[in-house]
């Protein structure tokens, strides 16, 4: 595949290189905050923004796609593992490649320009979905290779992406974000990696809705929302433009993000592509004689020499924790899985006719990525504990620790829902004063008297 010089330089360059001018930045992205998506983004396909700032002739455009755990709303772990992240994909270009294209045979050469990358979070690569049309999608990457790296080098990573693309000689470069359903992405983000996107300086511009964008472009109808009508999905507007889907295995990271930064490419140049359309998807939607499907399988053809994450491994066994050795697919099956040396301490300890089922799957999986033991039942204890007290979690936690021999467990959800929480705060103390107030707090009325008892 043919790949824009600019972004090979931009990925292998990882040092942090500081803004030459920050109130450029500032100052332009304050002057898209005027323009709608489709107006900002058509500027880099000849259509420019009148007194546009120049760094604009440097940006990249990032597309991203993150993946997370989905399950079936009946499954009762659905709030434990329910919405992990599992995968992130993204495609990265110079928008200045948008120019490039002033006829429809040119069209094809932007798609093979932008880099595609892949990486799966080892802490969750077990969580894989089941349901029949996200079956095996994470392990079925059709136009990049894989890479696994931890949830904090994939963090690490995707600040680089979008805060570290730099040019040949250290400065660097804006970026535009290319998302869609990016809210829920960059909500899910910050949830539970702590992602703050208001600290990456680089981005200038978020485009958060494709479908917004192809309602701007006329591509597709607003929606009447009093009828409550929304915009299109990804799967109806790629259907749109006489897309096959079959085997093309959405909801993989690096394949969404293909798909996504295609779908705004042709939006984007839309009249050039089909000029005989001014409304509505096109009757033909091939471009130069080739479909969009023929135009990714010529990508995905490139596969084996496309450049992958710096970071991580290439292989990862999740039952096993080993690394660049085998998959434990059934192409690459696990020893130690097939051996049976794979124990679940949770299910193993697991107390309990109606936990047997999970005492007969304790072979197989590890205790640190059991997902069985959220549907375990609780085991019972002393009516001097009144753990029917306790919430949901604490019995959980106490079940676990039990199963595991952890004090350090068993004694956190004791201290909290017997002894108090904890622990003391010794500035507090430390004052004289208010350390009978904390005192008067931490006892009951009749503890108080004993005590007064005491001291008399």
């Amino acid at each position: 595949m043919e790949t824009a010089s600019p972004i090979q330089a931009l990925q292998s360059t990882l040092a942090v290189t500081s803004i030459e001018d920050q109130a450029d930045f500032k100052t332009t992205r304050e002057f898209l905050s005027k323009f709608t998506d489709l107006e900002v983004l058509r500027h880099w396909a000849n259509h420019p923004l009148p007194n546009a700032p120049k760094l604009l002739e440097e940006a990249v455009g990032v597309a991203p796609d993150l993946e997370w755990l989905t399950q079936d709303p009946k499954n009762k772990i659905i709030d434990q593992i329910e919405g992990k992240i599992t995968q992130i994909g993204w495609t990265v270009f110079s928008m200045s490649i948008l120019k490039e294209c002033h006829t429809p045979a040119e069209f094809p050469a932007l798609i093979k320009k932008a880099a595609i990358y892949y990486v799966r979070v080892i802490e969750n690569c077990h969580l894989r979905a089941k349901e029949h049309f996200l079956k095996d999608t994470e392990i079925n990457p059709l136009y990049c290779p894989t890479r696994f790296v931890s949830e904090a080098e994939a963090k690490t990573i995707l600040s680089e992406v979008l805060d570290n693309q730099v040019t040949a000689d250290g400065r660097k470069r804006p970026v535009v974000l290319i998302g869609h359903g990016w809210n829920f992405d960059e909500q899910k983000l910050n949830q539970q990696w702590g992602f703050k996107f208001k600290n990456l300086d680089s981005i200038l511009f978020k485009v958060r809705s494709l479908g917004r964008v192809a309602a701007m472009a006329g591509v597709i109808p607003w929606p009447n929302r009093d009828l409550g009508e929304g915009l299109l999905k990804l799967d109806e507007m790629l259907r749109g433009f006489q897309i096959d889907l079959t085997n093309m295995w959405r909801h993989d990271g690096a394949n969404d993000a293909l798909y996504q930064m295609t779908l705004a490419f042709l939006i984007v140049l839309f009249p050039i592509l089909y000029p005989g359309t001014t409304a509505g998807f096109p009757t033909d939607a091939s471009i130069a004689g080739l479909s969009i499907n023929d135009i990714w399988t010529d990508v995905a053809s490139n596969k084996d020499n496309a450049a992958p994450v710096d970071k991580g491994f290439a292989r990862f066994c999740f039952y096993c924790d080993a690394t660049d050795d085998h998959d434990g697919t059934d192409e690459s099956p696990c020893p130690s899985k097939e051996s049976d040396t794979i124990l679940c301490k949770l299910c193993a300890n697991a107390i309990g006719k109606k936990n047997k089922r999970y005492r007969d799957r304790a072979h197989g999986h590890q205790t640190h990525r059991c997902t069985l033991q959220w549907s375990h039942q609780c085991r019972k204890f002393p009516e001097v504990i009144k753990p029917a007290d306790w919430s949901l979690d604490d019995k959980r936690a106490l079940t676990r620790g039990m199963a595991l021999a952890d004090d350090a467990m068993i004694g956190a959800v004791f201290r909290k829902n017997i002894i108090g929480e904890g622990p003391i705060d010794w500035t507090v103390v430390a004052d004289e004063e208010k350390r009978l107030e904390f005192e008067a707090t931490q006892y009951s009325s009749g503890e108080e008297k004993e005590l007064d008892e005491d001291e008399e």
